[in-house]
């Protein structure tokens, strides 16, 4: 499966990966809320057929459809109930979750129950104060305000309505960020959960609201993953951390969520009307 590369980088977040996997050889890989799988989880598993991958994820739509549409000798996927409580992996993927769930602590302490003692894991995240989410909160406040709606109308009336396509991206499920972290929040987190970090690479740049619509020349987005590399860490979009795993701690941090992140929750909740007390475990 060939991966482009988009102003996500998710060319960049898959090099990566297999990078790792070629330097580390794990014989046994989780992929922890792997969604569909089609933009990670399936292209590693096909780059590295000697090892055995799981993919499992609380959506249970992106875990049926990944089941029928990807019958992979070394891969299997499973809803996150399935997944026993001993189970220990060489090598842990947790790729844009953690800004998902109800308690990221709780959710780091979970990873470290997955690993093994010498184990790796892949974490990627937003940059929580980034350019992607300060386009998610206009985006946000224009939809909840009512004038992305009529913003839309015109668009329609000069453009014409465009017809409804299927995408089937990363995963079906409807699960907006309910955390949004500064580079020293997220590794004060891991230190405090049980992780030491063994690197730090930056994802992208620039994307979302707006920005996807303007940037569309190859070259641009080439130069968008790649500037992102000589940008301090606060500029950029996403991140992407290798963690390693350095046991139990003794007074483990808690995140807890400022004024912003309370109101960016709220406002998402309202924005996808979904309920604000939904927990997401993954």
């Amino acid at each position: 499966m060939c991966i482009t590369e988009d102003l996500y980088g998710m060319q960049k977040r898959f090099l990566f990966a297999k990078t790792l996997l070629e330097v580390k050889r794990p014989k046994r890989v989780l992929d922890v809320g792997c969604g569909t799988g089609q933009n990670l989880t399936v292209p590693l598993a096909e780059c590295f057929p000697e090892t055995q991958f799981l993919g499992v994820d609380i959506d249970k739509k992106s875990i049926q459809y990944a089941q029928e549409q990807f019958k992979i000798s070394n891969i299997r996927f499973a809803s996150l109930q399935e997944l026993p409580s001993e189970a220990l992996f060489d090598f842990l993927i947790a790729s844009e979750v953690i800004e998902h769930t109800e308690q990221p602590s709780e959710f780091l302490r979970f990873l470290s129950s997955h690993v093994n003692p010498s184990g790796t894991v892949l974490l990627t995240c937003p940059n929580g104060y980034g350019p992607f989410e300060f386009m998610a909160l206009v985006e946000a406040l224009l939809n909840v305000s009512g004038i992305q709606g009529v913003l839309r109308k015109v668009k329609h009336a000069i453009l014409g309505k465009p017809q409804n396509t299927e995408d089937i991206t990363g995963t079906l499920a409807v699960s907006p960020h309910t955390n949004f972290f500064t580079h020293r929040e997220i590794r004060k987190l891991f230190a405090a959960n049980g992780f030491t970090l063994e690197q730090y690479k930056a994802r992208t740049f620039l994307c979302g609201y707006l920005i996807d619509s303007l940037l569309k020349a190859s070259s641009v987005i080439q130069w968008n993953a790649q500037i992102a590399n000589r940008l301090p860490a606060f500029m950029n979009s996403g991140w992407m951390f290798v963690l390693n795993k350095i046991g139990e701690v003794p007074n483990p941090y808690t995140y807890q969520r400022g004024y912003y992140a309370r109101f960016r929750k709220t406002l998402n909740a309202k924005r996808w009307k979904i309920p604000l007390d939904i927990h997401h475990h993954t």
